[in-house]
């Protein structure tokens, strides 16, 4: 599920919420329904709420969609025979470079993202790393490693290499100072 749908599944979540207390207020008695009935007669002909009906509507069906829909996984088909094809799952790979880079001096956090172009695989990295980090040493190795990786692994080249710093990460808060 994509960023777009985990916020649109929010805002449905706290409208759904707001509607069940709605619901449970009314039939509980505690808000009497006479003191409702001259708001709810304002209801009827209010294009403002037909609308965010369809809206809240649209987004329930894009919602049902994102979870029950046909989730293509992201494959990588190495090799076809006569007795069947070897694929590999991207994910697989993205988590193997992953570590290949968290093992790197000076990286903190990754997140790896592999394309197939044609009959060569992208890799686009993007790191945090800390202070002590060399940018030139640790790119030219880490393109090397994963160029190396590729290639033995799957047997694919690797095309395009590219690595975005996000961040540069200082001393974590977590640590405990002794004064």
């Amino acid at each position: 599920m994509g960023l777009i749908d985990r916020i649109i599944l929010t805002l449905h979540m706290f409208i759904s919420l707001a509607f069940a207390v709605g619901v449970i207020v009314l039939s509980s008695g505690l808000v009497p329904v006479d003191k409702m009935t001259p708001w709810l007669a304002l209801l009827p002909g209010r294009w403002e709420l037909v609308l965010g009906g369809a809206v809240f509507f649209a987004l329930s069906v894009r919602l049902l969609f994102a979870a029950f829909g046909d989730k293509k996984a992201r494959q990588l088909l190495i090799a076809t025979g006569n007795d069947g094809a070897v694929t590999m799952q991207l994910d697989a790979l993205e988590a193997l470079l992953e570590s290949l880079a968290k093992n790197t001096r000076g990286v903190k956090r990754v997140r790896v993202r592999i394309e197939q172009v044609e009959e060569k695989l992208q890799v686009n990295m993007r790191l945090d790393v800390t202070p002590e980090c060399s940018l030139p040493e640790a790119s030219r190795w880490l393109k090397e490693r994963s160029r190396e990786q590729l290639l033995h692994i799957v047997g694919f080249e690797l095309g395009r290499f590219d690595l975005t710093v996000r961040g540069i990460a200082t001393e974590d808060k977590q640590k405990n100072r002794v004064e």
